[in-house]
């Protein structure tokens, strides 16, 4: 959720603005998620309100995809890797894990463990450890895809989306409909494989549909891109009813992230609330998974009870919910960044020479 991108690029706030609406997003599928928030666990199947929870997370889960598309556009133009990047990513990680550990300590009766303790300062966190592979690869892709002609590049994203997009859906879909009792030999790059999307394969995917995005300049109509996005997550909505596999990798997640960004794309403006906003995305990503913050939610705001009224309540405390992990995230995050970001900057500044350029 934090981008590599130059300071004139950083500032522009319909792109700060899509970061903001994309982490709400996130947050909206960790409130349906069982294991999280537990949305869809506390509403009945055959109610409208558990439909409801299905739509919202069908217009929310090409939320990741889309970030990477953001940092492929503008990973564009990279051509050195920054050892601070990574260092600063690990480094957030790593530090809210730490604070979630001592609000659990501290508040919900966690016993201390000495091992636990020690394995929190790895940097556990699978949207970073993936985010900082494709950096490190980034100017290596970007040189490529800087050097191929329109019409080769044209060819490579093709092949990559055809590869492991669409065939990957297809085949995926086949085995969730038991078409295939034998699935190793699709391994390479279906369900055996591609773990629902949640690969580093996937991940760079989304890097180059950015990079060329931005090469070839791709800027369909806007009432195009409304209809690509709406058509795709409602697909989305209706195909869950007979499949499971509507994740990372299926096509129609991937074409609703595409015109996402590109209906984000098409207005440059600046606003300073916007982008004074956008800077804590990463951190509100990596607060609201944590397990106090989750526990807040379940204890105090995910309960049946409140969903036991009418839809349009339920509706209402959905968004209740959301934004009031959204807020509580936020404010930590603008706190952190007074106190615990100086010292983090600080320490940055003594390695902000280590680069390695291609």
């Amino acid at each position: 959720m934090e981008l590599s991108l130059k300071e004139n690029e950083l500032r522009n706030s319909n792109i700060e603005l899509l970061r903001i609406i994309l982490i709400a997003f996130v947050i909206i599928l960790h409130f349906n998620n069982d294991s999280m928030g537990g949305g869809f666990s506390v509403v009945s199947k055959d109610s409208f309100e558990y439909i409801l929870f299905h739509l919202f997370e069908s217009f929310s889960i090409s939320a990741v995809n889309c970030f990477m598309i953001v940092s492929g556009y503008f990973l564009y133009t990279n051509k050195k890797i920054r050892i601070v990047k990574i260092v600063d990513v690990f480094f957030i990680v790593i530090f809210y894990r730490l604070f979630d550990y001592i609000l659990k300590l501290l508040f919900v009766g966690e016993i201390f463990s000495l091992k636990h303790f020690v394995s929190l300062f790895l940097p556990a966190n699978y949207f970073a450890i993936f985010y900082i592979v494709c950096y490190v690869f980034s100017p290596y892709i970007a040189y490529t895809v800087r050097a191929l002609s329109i019409k080769k590049i044209d060819c490579l994203i093709y092949s990559l989306f055809s590869i492991f997009i669409i065939i990957t859906t297809l085949l995926d879909i086949a085995i969730d409909m038991n078409l295939f009792r034998d699935q190793g030999f699709l391994s390479p790059i279906a369900s055996m494989g591609n773990g629902q999307g949640y690969t580093i394969v996937q991940f760079i995917t989304m890097l180059c549909l950015g990079m060329w995005i931005r090469k070839t300049d791709f800027n369909p109509k806007l009432s195009i891109l409304l209809i690509v996005y709406i058509g795709s997550s409602i697909i989305i909505l209706i195909l869950r009813k007979y499949i499971t596999t509507y994740n990372y990798n299926f096509v129609f997640n991937t074409t609703a992230a595409m015109s996402l960004f590109c209906i984000f794309k098409k207005r440059l403006y600046y606003n300073k609330v916007i982008n004074f906003i956008a800077k804590s995305c990463f951190s509100i990503f990596c607060i609201h998974t944590g397990g106090f913050a989750n526990k807040i939610w379940r204890s105090f705001f995910i309960t049946k009870e409140y969903f036991s009224y009418n839809f349009i309540f339920s509706l209402f405390w959905m968004f209740v919910c959301v934004m009031f992990m959204f807020t509580a995230c936020l404010i930590v995050s603008i706190i952190m960044r007074g106190s615990f970001y100086k010292i983090k900057n600080y320490i940055l500044k003594k390695i902000s020479l280590l680069e390695i350029e291609l």
